[in-house]
């Protein structure tokens, strides 16, 4: 059975809360899995591919992800430009004249900068192809004609070393 991976992930909620909770723990299971598995995996990025959570869809090179597509719509970086805004700007907006105004006028900024963040990604790393929304059943069903007998190269080891 294959792994269909649809993305849209804006990111963790960062926090001592969600660390005590074993968030790092429990994203290591998932990336554990998704790198053992041997079935043809696919992804499509559908909106928000952000930061440690894009890692934590397997969809980063190194994870066995066969294919990668992503959506018109699909925004991937390490953060949303308010979040980056918010981080690289705090004390300037603090001492702006017009907070919001300042606050704005970055975010602008910053999309116009990154707007063609998908195109960089499918041009230098892992995005195969950017489809439109109503080829994706199409485009996967292809997809996994292409690849259902995937072959792997044996590993020296039969079990990995699991995060518990």
């Amino acid at each position: 059975i294959p792994i269909v991976l649809l993305v849209d992930t804006p990111g963790y909620l960062p926090g001592k809360a969600q660390e005590h909770a074993g968030i790092i723990h429990h994203g290591a299971k998932v990336l554990y899995a998704l790198s053992e598995a041997t079935v043809p995996k696919l992804a499509v990025l559908m909106r928000k591919v952000y930061g440690g959570a894009a890692l934590g869809m397997g969809i980063l090179p190194g994870f066995g992800t066969d294919l990668v597509f992503a959506w018109p719509t699909a925004e991937v970086g390490a953060m949303g430009a308010e979040q980056a805004v918010e981080l690289f700007y705090a004390d300037d907006i603090k001492q702006a004249e017009k907070p919001e105004e300042f606050r704005a006028q970055k975010v602008k900024e910053y999309n116009e900068l990154y707007a063609d963040s998908l195109a960089l990604a499918s041009q230098v790393t892992y995005v195969q192809d950017i489809i439109e929304p109503r080829e994706t059943r199409r485009c996967l069903t292809r997809s996994l004609q292409l690849i259902q007998d995937k072959k792997l190269e044996p590993y020296p080891k039969r079990h990995g070393n699991m995060p518990l």
